[in-house]
């Protein structure tokens, strides 16, 4: 199940209330460096070579790349790079629409 709606700045906010919708929707890749990452394979850390690989992308294909990050409610997986409250980092094979504001809440 998901929500969606504009907000005054025409941005479309969504907040999709299970992972494995936006899973099936977004598909994360796989950590492949590191066949230990956390989340089944698909976490990629905010450090090292696996910040570096995110960074990468994030350079060249933005709206591929999603932050789990810590919130007042819990933890929430949002469309794009950021570093406030940060946990990992996943890439996904599917893009984000520009103007999206995406919100996944985890378990």
């Amino acid at each position: 199940m998901f929500a969606l709606w504009l907000d005054g700045e025409g941005m479309t906010k969504t907040v999709i209330d299970e992972v494995e919708q936006w899973e099936a929707t977004y598909l994360p890749v796989a950590n492949t460096p590191d066949e230990s990452a956390s989340w089944g394979g698909l976490l990629f850390e905010t450090y090292g070579d696996d910040l570096a690989l995110v960074l990468s992308v994030a350079r060249k294909e933005p709206r591929r790349v999603w932050t789990w990050v810590d919130g007042d409610g819990g933890s929430y997986i949002i469309n794009g790079y950021h570093l406030v409250n940060r946990i990992g980092y996943f890439i996904t094979e599917k893009e984000w629409n520009v103007g999206d504001d995406i919100e996944v809440q985890t378990p």
